[in-house]
């Protein structure tokens, strides 16, 4: 074992692998917007919306990020019956994941019973009620997913004086989503009981909702588990939910059963061979006994650190360099187990990355 850490150790601790060897790996993921409206001209085909309507927007003009605001115009759902609006795309490129961004406005007085709802491919990704009464929503927004509240000139009254915009594009949740099909439907609804009293969806100049600037982009990153750790339980390692290898940011793992309440990450760039011998390689001459090593460490023992009661967590900062765009990477998670083996030291499963946008 001691030969196999001094072999190991002797690569490199701490550094950031990726920057290193980009230069030497090919290209091959890029990302693509595949579809994009801003409801200037016609309803785009792609969408079936047969109870919304182009709109004015009304004080919502402007309000958003910098390329993709409210325009003058966007698509407005203010009927007193319920119907789904949706958009299908076909013929997708390759990919691996996809990201959707659209601005939201809830418009009127909501009463709080109304679920505001988008699915991707039938998955419930967003499911609140809103209170313009109250200013109150179950919707905690991550940081710039609110653009702003207020009377955003639909009607007065102090029951239509929150109207809320939103940037969904800034949600995690839309962002890395996995998906491989060449086909993608996205669907806008509200769940609630039409009809005439408060706690019914009433529609009109009562309660309405609106979407613009929309944006689907496909892309290639892919996080991926692979084969098995040793241990009674097993050392886990799975990526983090809604946690995807892109440019610019931060993959995060989750290394589950560290007995000892610590686990380090070793980071390769390749699962084939390590220095010269196929992988796995059975840690048994080591004194791990069930154990093997799944990948060819550059880094061998970047630290985890707490991210429950339960879990600790691994991140593994991505620089936003075009270059890194289609490296291929691989993690593998060892912990601390002074009564597991006689190394005293027992690993996880891999994790095979592909970084994209």
């Amino acid at each position: 074992m001691n030969t196999l850490r001094s072999r190991l150790r002797s690569r490199g601790a701490g550094l950031f692998v990726l920057p290193v060897v980009a230069a030497c790996l090919a290209s091959t993921a890029s990302a693509q917007v595949v579809f994009s409206t801003d409801f200037g001209g016609a309803l785009p085909p792609e969408f079936a919306a047969p109870n919304a309507h182009l709109w004015p927007t009304e004080g919502y003009f402007n309000l958003g990020p910098t390329g993709r605001r409210f325009g003058s115009t966007f698509l407005r759902y203010f009927d007193p019956a319920l119907v789904p609006t949706t958009l299908h795309l076909t013929n997708l490129p390759p990919h691996t994941c996809v990201d959707v961004a659209f601005l939201l406005a809830i418009i009127d007085s909501w009463d709080g019973v109304e679920l505001f709802q988008v699915r991707v491919d039938g998955q419930l990704l967003f499911s609140h009620w809103f209170d313009c009464s109250s200013n109150t929503s179950s919707y905690a927004t991550p940081p710039g997913a609110l653009l702003g509240t207020g009377n955003f000139g639909f009607n007065s009254g102090p029951y239509y004086d929150n109207d809320r915009a939103y940037d969904l594009g800034a949600d995690p949740s839309f962002r890395g989503i996995p998906h491989t099909s060449s086909t993608l439907t996205i669907e806008w609804s509200v769940l609630a009981t039409p009809g005439p009293l408060a706690q019914n969806w009433q529609g009109g100049s009562d309660e309405s909702w609106a979407i613009d600037a929309v944006r689907v982009t496909v892309g290639t990153a892919a996080a991926s588990t692979f084969a098995g750790g040793c241990g009674q339980p097993s050392l886990t390692a799975t990526p983090a939910l809604q946690s995807w290898p892109r440019l610019g940011t931060t993959f995060r793992t989750d290394v589950g059963n560290a007995q000892a309440g610590a686990a380090y990450m070793a980071v390769g760039l390749s699962n084939v061979t390590a220095a010269g011998q196929p992988l796995p390689l059975s840690l048994a001459p080591f004194g791990m006994p069930g154990c093997s090593l799944l990948i060819d460490p550059a880094v061998l023992a970047q630290p985890c650190t707490n991210a429950n009661a339960s879990v600790l967590q691994h991140q593994f900062a991505i620089p936003n360099a075009m270059s890194l765009l289609g490296v291929h990477a691989f993690l593998q998670a060892w912990a601390p187990a002074p009564n597991a083996n006689a190394a005293g030291i027992v690993v996880s499963n891999g994790i095979a990355i592909t970084v994209g946008t």
